[in-house]
C-alpha cells in the first residue's frame, strides 16, 4: 500500500490481515491524492487537510518528496484538528498524532505518513512486519512489481485493496506464479459522530478515534470481509 496521509479505517483493516505490510513508497508521487491529503469532519462538514510539498519533476517517487514548510501546513493541520474535535469524547487520543505532525525532523512526506501509520497501528494493536518497497530492491511495474515483492518476502498470498481488482485480474501475473490473491471488501460501519445528524463516511481514521477511542476504533477496523481473487 502507498503510504497515505492520515489514512481511513479501511487501510488498517487490510493491514490487520497481513503478516508483512509493505509501504509502496517508490512509485510516482501524484498531487491531490490520498498520498498527501485526507478529510476530517468539522461542524461545517468535511474539511480537506493537505500537506504542502515542494515542486518536483513529474516522475518523482513518493519517498523523495519533501514537505514545503513555507506555508505553515503543520500549524494549520494541528489547529484544524484540535478545533474540530475539541469536545469529542476521546479528543485526548489525538494528541500523540499532533506531536508527529509537528515533528520537523520528519521532512519527507513518506516519513511523515509512515510515522503516523505505524503509531496508529500500535494503538490498534496491529503488528505486521513493516517494510518499504524502496528498501527491497525490486523492479517491475503493476502486477510484475507485486510479484517481485512477494517473491522477495517468500509470500504465497497477497491481500489487495478492491480498487486494484481490475488490473490484477487483467494481468493475472500473481496467479500465474501460484500466488493467491484475496481482495478486501470493506465499508466503514456507521458510528456516532458528535454534532453530525447523518453519518459522513470517507474520513480519516482520526475521526473514528475521536468519537470511539482506540478500543472502539479497533472494532471498527476489524469489521469487514475478504473475497478470493480471480479464478476462484
Amino acid at each position: 500500500m502507498q503510504p497515505t496521509y492520515l489514512p481511513w479505517p479501511g487501510y488498517f483493516n487490510l493491514m490487520a490481515r497481513a503478516e508483512h505490510f509493505v509501504f509502496l513508497d517508490d512509485v510516482q508521487f501524484e498531487r491531490s491524492t490520498w498520498q498527501c491529503r485526507n478529510r476530517i469532519l468539522t461542524r461545517n462538514g468535511p474539511l480537506w487537510l493537505s500537506v504542502t510539498t515542494k515542486r518536483v519533476p513529474l516522475h518523482t517517487r513518493i519517498c523523495d518528496i519533501e514537505a514545503n514548510e513555507s506555508l505553515g501546513w503543520r500549524r494549520k493541520h494541528v489547529e484544524s484538528i484540535r478545533q474540530a474535535y475539541a469536545h469529542h469524547p476521546h479528543h485526548d487520543c489525538l494528541e500523540e498524532l499532533l506531536g508527529i505532525i509537528q515533528d520537523r525532523s520528519l521532512t519527507r512526506l513518506a516519513d511523515i505518513n509512515i510515522a503516523i501509520i505505524r503509531r496508529w497501528a500500535a494503538c490498534l494493536s496491529l503488528a505486521p512486519a513493516f517494510l518499504r518497497s524502496s528498501e527491497l530492491d525490486v523492479e517491475g511495474k503493476r502486477s510484475d512489481r507485486l510479484v517481485n515483492i512477494c517473491a522477495a518476502l517468500k509470500s504465497r498470498l497477497y491481500y489487495s485493496p478492491k480498487g486494484a481488482r481490475d488490473y490484477l485480474e487483467e494481468d493475472r501475473a500473481l496467479e500465474k506464479v501460484g500466488i493467491e490473491v484475496v481482495f478486501q471488501d470493506y465499508t466503514v460501519p456507521p458510528y456516532p459522530q458528535l454534532k453530525s445528524s447523518e453519518f459522513v463516511p470517507q474520513l480519516s481514521l482520526l475521526d473514528a478515534v475521536a468519537n470511539l477511542g482506540w478500543a472502539g476504533a479497533r472494532e471498527l477496523v476489524l469489521s469487514g470481509s475478504l473475497h478470493a481473487g480471480a479464478g476462484r
